[in-house]
């Protein structure tokens, strides 16, 4: 195993990456600490779409035990990486005893049980679930679910080991534990089903009926979380709809996702964060179709030898098996494919390999040490692959970086360093450094629009250009004209895929057109978001500040709304003064512009305001 901790090393000195990890981890309280409230949360949500309240518990432990410390998140999903190798090994180990034609004991078993193990755990395609800490879910269901395979066929062979009966139940046990940990394990009782048809021909021996019967609460238990994990991607509107992805589409999408993946376990290379789903003509295309073909033509192959070679049909079929939840056929998310869902089904083609290998050796003893060098080689080498994959993962702009060298065109790809550049903007120290990050992020941010326009990706766009035009008053004029024209075309994209405009995008597009002097839609906009959102207190000052602008009296209503929900706050009070002295209520200006006065004292961030206010208490409010 110190082979795995050797190739995933790189890991426990990454960062967390603005691919999930800052909302679900972060800056998710409700994995920072271990409270009932707490506790219920995890059992109960299926926050960003997926249920997985075992995973959310051990996130919950390791920030119990170092905090937001993300070197202590990656140190945990390695060793469960690490255990996920120890229960393939196991797995194949018990297997391989009773297949026909290969050895029942003796060092050629736990060689081929090693390179399964090997050929699983250091593939660079478990870099992104290893890697990856918001990918907890794979590294923590992976170990079960093979350790409830693992107890199945020590039940599924009474009179050879003792305490069937026991077996039975930890399978049924980590069966459940990993369904809790990630919903797409639900291929398990079908795997049961393969084994008992073959290799262990329990189907005939028992009867299909008692065959059946002993899977069902195992059945039960998958179709119940089934309906809990749909229903929780339907919530966060990840799930798309047949109108938005038609059934043509997915089987297209579905099939190119069994080729794609048997190549990129093939040829480990241009591995990707993101692969985008395309728009769906662009799915008819040759790129898509004969990918699709080559994997209908395997499974017919593969249905072709089935009877000289059932050890490779019945590996195609716990493949296919394993990829249905996740190949397309209910398309959650735009990706079309993604390394991360090769966990579990890449379980079926290691143990078929090594599995061969060792029938190779079985058959033809001379085959034995080439065949050992050609398993080595091929164990390091994915070993040295999967370790230089694992520092692509170190930090968001490695991350990001890696991905736009893979697709260029890729508008996630060029989303998310747009939204890192922007952070780091916003932290800058100084306003060079700051427009210089700005700059880098409206490139990225405009070309993920342009790539694949959606109301979201227009909204970051607007708002680094309006930030640039903060920053950069020679081009303000310009900058402003593209983020009002960004805003424009992303209302437009909502309004015909009924998208409701968020309050932050209306109130950003006020700030625009305030700027560019377009005050009644500005008035307009502020006024809908404040609606929508009536306990923002910050849209209901600035509301107040537009109508102070057109000199309409509503502005002290308004304010006098934002005082009352916010009584505390010294800026609320000066706004409302000056409101209030607009309307020649001088005397009621004074009250309010000294309780600013009181309140801002000792705030460093108003410290520009304060001789405002002197100024404004010297001349009893008038102008």
């Amino acid at each position: 195993m110190s082979a795995v901790a050797w190739t995933f090393w790189p890991a426990l000195k990454a960062d967390f990456v603005n691919w999930d990890d800052p909302v679900g981890i972060v800056e998710n309280t409700h994995i920072q600490g271990l409270d009932p409230a707490r506790l219920k949360w995890m059992a109960s949500t299926t926050f960003l779409g997926p249920y997985q309240p075992l995973s959310w518990l051990t996130l919950a432990l390791d920030h119990e035990v170092a905090g937001l410390d993300p070197h202590a998140f990656h140190r945990t999903s390695l060793l469960l990486h690490i255990v996920s190798a120890i229960a393939v090994f196991l797995v194949a180990f018990r297997l391989y005893r009773v297949v026909p034609g290969l050895p029942q004991h003796g060092i050629g078993c736990i060689a081929a049980a090693s390179l399964a193990a090997a050929l699983f755990a250091l593939h660079p395609l478990r870099c992104e679930s290893v890697c990856w800490v918001t990918e907890r879910r794979d590294v923590l269901s992976g170990p079960l679910a093979f350790l409830s395979l693992y107890f199945w066929l020590g039940w599924a062979r009474p009179g050879v080991e003792r305490g069937s009966r026991t077996m039975y139940g930890l399978a049924l046990g980590a069966f459940a534990l990993a369904l809790l940990a990630k919903a797409t394990t639900v291929a398990i009782p079908v795997f049961l089903v393969i084994l008992d048809v073959w290799p262990l021909d329990r189907w005939r021996a028992l009867g299909w009926k008692r065959a059946l019967t002993e899977k069902l609460p195992f059945v039960a238990l998958a179709g119940l979380i089934s309906l809990v994990a749909i229903g929780g991607q339907q919530g966060a509107d990840a799930l798309l709809t047949l109108e938005r992805h038609g059934i043509v589409s997915r089987a297209i999408v579905s099939t190119y996702a069994v080729a794609f993946y048997i190549g990129k376990s093939l040829v480990p290379v241009g591995l990707s964060p993101i692969y985008t789903l395309p728009p769906e003509p662009a799915l008819r295309a040759a790129a898509y179709l004969v990918p699709a073909f080559i994997a209908v033509g395997l499974t017919v192959l593969a249905w072709l030898v089935r009877r000289r070679v059932p050890a490779v049909w019945w590996a195609w079929c716990a493949y296919l098996v394993a990829l249905a939840p996740v190949a397309g056929v209910l398309q959650v998310g735009s990706q079309i494919a993604a390394d991360r869902y090769t966990y579990i089904a890449s379980l079926p083609l290691a143990l078929l390999t090594a599995g061969g290998a060792l029938w190779l050796v079985t058959r033809i003893p001379a085959a034995r040490w080439p065949v050992v060098g050609v398993g080595l080689a091929a164990a390091l080498a994915l070993g040295i692959a999967a370790r230089s994959q694992s520092h692509v993962w170190r930090d968001s702009e490695a991350l990001w970086t890696h991905a736009l060298s893979v697709d260029p065109q890729n508008p996630t790809a060029n989303e998310n360093p747009g939204d890192f550049l922007g952070k780091r903007g916003q932290a800058a120290d100084d306003p060079q450094t700051a427009l210089l990050f700005y700059q880098r992020a409206s490139i990225h941010l405009e070309k993920a629009a342009a790539l694949r326009p959606h109301p979201r990706r227009h909204y970051n766009a607007a708002m680094a250009l309006w930030l640039l035009a903060e920053l950069e008053p020679a081009k303000r004029e310009e900058h402003l004209e593209a983020a009002e024209r960004h805003l424009r075309a992303g209302e437009q994209l909502a309004e015909r895929a009924r998208i409701a405009v968020k309050p932050a995008q209306m109130l950003l597009h006020a700030h625009v057109q305030r700027a560019r002097g377009e005050l009644p839609d500005a008035i307009h906009r502020t006024d809908r978001a404040v609606r929508a959102v009536p306990s923002d207190v910050g849209a209901r000052v600035f509301l107040g500040e537009l109508l102070m602008e057109v000199r309409d009296p509503l502005a002290v209503d308004v304010l006098r709304g934002a005082e009352a929900m916010a009584p505390a706050d010294g800026l609320v009070k000066w706004r409302l003064a000056q409101a209030l002295a607009m309307t020649n209520d001088l005397a009621g200006a004074r009250i309010k512009a000294e309780e600013a006065q009181v309140r801002l004292a000792n705030s460093p961030a108003a410290a520009a305001l304060l001789p405002e206010i002197e100024a404004f208490l010297a001349t009893g409010g008038r102008r």
